[in-house]
């Protein structure tokens, strides 16, 4: 049984996306992830891509009123207890298979509300001054710097189908 999915919303970053589904090929069991990918209109070739060599990912292709209305999209579509939210040109990192055994590994009530968090690394196309590595991380210093990216977290799906993202906040609402 699938225990994760994995919701990338892309638009135009066919390369950096292909980065992505690799990592995830490369470090997590295809038999423990879902993918759901969700294509905004992409013009470079992205989502004729995906249709041609990604058949198992459930893909969202078209317009979307933004980043949040496709991860809402994704959550709606997802039939795991968790979803990771992922960027194009986000990493997995081989650790992501051991927090991926937990979740196989856990049954009930409580381990379908819990929150997991996780490193997250970029790949070498981010922006100058972008760090390769943000640890994981949940402690006071989040009172006064970024809170944890939402790449390195595992949200229970129920309590996004329960409080979406709210697509008329004009800020960061994924942290």
């Amino acid at each position: 049984m699938k225990k994760l999915s994995i919701a990338i919303a892309v638009l135009d970053a066919a390369e950096a996306l292909k980065a992505t589904l690799a990592s995830v090929n490369e470090h997590l069991p295809a038999g423990l992830v879902d993918v759901i990918i969700a294509d905004g209109g992409s013009t470079d070739g992205g989502a004729e891509w995906l249709l041609k060599e990604q058949p198992a990912a459930h893909l969202i292709l078209g317009p979307d009123a933004g980043i949040y209305d496709a991860m809402n999209q994704m959550v709606r579509r997802c039939g795991t207890s968790h979803i990771l939210f992922m960027g194009a040109g986000d990493l997995v990192l081989p650790a992501m298979a051991e927090v991926l055994a937990v979740l196989e590994k856990t049954h009930g009530a409580d381990s379908e509300s819990a929150l997991h968090i996780g490193a997250v690394e970029l790949d070498g196309n981010r922006a100058a001054g972008v760090p390769a590595l943000y640890p994981a991380r949940w402690d006071s210093g989040l009172w006064w710097r970024h809170v944890t990216h939402h790449q390195g977290v595992m949200y229970p799906v129920q309590a996004l189908l329960k409080h979406p993202y709210e697509l008329t906040f004009k800020v960061l609402g994924d942290y």
